[in-house]
């Protein structure tokens, strides 16, 4: 970036040869205008603001002393360098109180006058840097204290005095959470917007969420929610990025932070109902216990489960509305809605899995998109009501077309398999305490079920770590250590295999990470 010039001098061929006929480009400057004496330049720098100021001294109406004077007093930020006569450098000098950086002798040396522009901009460039440096500091300082406050740090006189010092003064304001339901990172062109627009504003991170600390002034609740807006079509539109907004009511003083900021994410949570992308809050709007929404839902999570494995498929169905429509009657969180997703997965894989079958591998290599993925994703409560009324209808499908009665020799195979899949087990093993001969068991259970019992047994234990993985929290080795797999490498190999996805990355983009 260049640095900027204003020659100052009443002598025209001096005032032109040191605008055009000197090497500024050399030393990526440029000059932006050349003034006849101080008062013309003054009037320049009404519109314009040079990096260096270069002047003679003696000059009428206004000269170099007095325009160094006016640049002290008016913009510090701006170097003067005063060309003077031998006779007129005492004079001259007398200007150090105004910050003259650089006197320069009259007749001019181009290559005097070049070196002393070129330490000017070394020292700008310091300068520039420091106050850069200086201003990063300070707002991450302002986003720290934000974050300690908004967290729900205590009021106390040390917090008050560092926001004074760090200069955060909360009004009247409005809290705006912003969510992708990814890191906060996703959400960095909002933050940069919003610093760049609102520079009085506060904006930080916390719990990959951004936060907007709005000011009530300046264009009020309309700027507001019209910003939110905004930002919501722009992660839409240019970032792909379903992006939701949550805005509190109208709040004073750093101790309301906490409280603001509470009432924002709240109001996040009203989208998942109203299929809204901005929500206000409303003070009526806590919900349900998740135990008492568990205890509401366990009856039709029963009714479900009976019904799917009579293959009642249209009366499964008809469980899931209904349990949704209680669940929208409740305005149960979206935490809690989608924790009850995840229970009619496994109700429907282990349905499957008794049966001999098992839900296909939900992969991207498959062109499937993964179940898990689908409610982690949904944003909304009809979203997760369709992924649901999907996998139903899988299973039913799966039920309906390839399922079949197993002969009493595979189903004694199978009851044994469901009840000690965490053991080391084998076709040897399985044949031996079912009283058949390996081979005979072997060929028997293929035919049925189109699968080798290895292959099988894999099956069910790869459905059941998925459970663990997410509804109980395991780490990988310890989900393949309790579902019979003791080699961990093995596990993963496997786990991979069927399900499209490494244990670590299924587990990263589960339900309940």
């Amino acid at each position: 970036m260049p640095y900027h010039l204003l020659i100052v001098d009443d002598e025209n061929t001096i005032r032109r040869g040191l605008a055009g006929f000197m090497p500024w480009d050399a030393i990526d400057c440029v000059v932006d205008g050349a003034a006849r004496d101080g008062a013309e330049a003054l009037e320049m720098l009404q519109t314009g603001s040079p990096d260096i100021v270069i002047t003679d001294i003696k000059m009428p109406r206004m000269d170099g002393i007095e325009l160094a004077k006016y640049i002290h007093e008016n913009r510090p930020w701006i170097k003067v360098i005063i060309l003077t006569g031998y006779a007129e450098f005492e004079y001259a000098h007398s200007a150090i109180s105004y910050g003259v950086a650089s006197y320069v002798l009259k007749p001019v040396a181009k290559d005097t006058l070049i070196e002393s522009v070129q330490k000017l901009i070394a020292q700008i460039s310091r300068e520039r840097t420091e106050a850069r440096c200086q201003r990063q500091d300070a707002a991450l300082l302002r986003e720290e204290l934000l974050r300690e406050l908004a967290g729900g740090a205590m009021h106390t006189e040390k917090l008050r005095a560092r926001a004074a010092e760090s200069g955060v003064a909360l009004d009247a304001y409005h809290a705006a959470v912003f969510d992708t339901g990814k890191d906060a990172a996703a959400l960095t062109y909002a933050g940069e917007s919003l610093c760049g627009e609102y520079p009085g504003d506060y904006v930080f991170t916390l719990n990959g969420r951004l936060f907007w600390v709005s000011r009530a002034g300046d264009g009020g609740f309309s700027r507001l929610s019209d910003t939110c807006a905004e930002i919501v079509n722009i992660g839409r539109l240019l970032y792909a990025l379903y992006v939701s907004a949550g805005i509190s009511g109208l709040h004073k003083g750093l101790a309301e932070l906490p409280l603001a900021v509470t009432e924002a994410v709240s109001a996040l949570g009203q989208n998942f109902y109203s299929n809204q992308s901005v929500s206000f809050y409303k003070a009526d709007n806590s919900g349900p216990s998740a135990r008492y929404i568990h205890d509401l839902c366990a009856g039709e999570l029963f009714a479900l489960e009976k019904r799917l494995g009579e293959q009642r498929f249209d009366e499964a169905r008809q469980s899931a509305v209904t349990l949704f429509s209680r669940l929208k009657s409740l305005a149960a969180g979206e935490f809690d809605a989608k924790a009850v997703c995840i229970e009619i997965y496994y109700i429907c894989a282990s349905i499957l899995l008794k049966n001999g079958l098992s839900l296909p591998p939900d992969s991207p290599q498959g062109g499937r998109t993964n179940f898990f993925q689908k409610v982690r994703d949904s944003r909304i409560i009809n979203g997760l009501e369709n992924a649901v009324i999907e996998l139903l209808k899988n299973t039913a499908d799966l039920l309906a077309s390839q399922g079949r009665t197993a002969s009493p020799l595979v189903k004694k195979a199978l009851r044994y398999i469901h009840g000690h899949y965490h053991l080391d087990l084998s076709l040897e093993l399985i044949a031996a305490e079912i009283h058949i001969n390996p081979s005979h068991l072997s060929r028997t259970f293929k035919k049925e079920l189109d699968k080798p019992v290895t292959e099988y047994i894999n099956c069910i234990r790869i459905e059941k770590a998925k459970e663990l993985l997410t509804v109980s929290g395991m780490l990988a080795y310890e989900a393949a250590e309790a579902v019979g797999f003791k080699d961990p490498a093995y596990f993963s190999q496997v786990f991979k295999k069927l399900t499209g996805v490494s244990p670590k990355d299924f587990k990263s983009s589960g339900l309940l990470t």
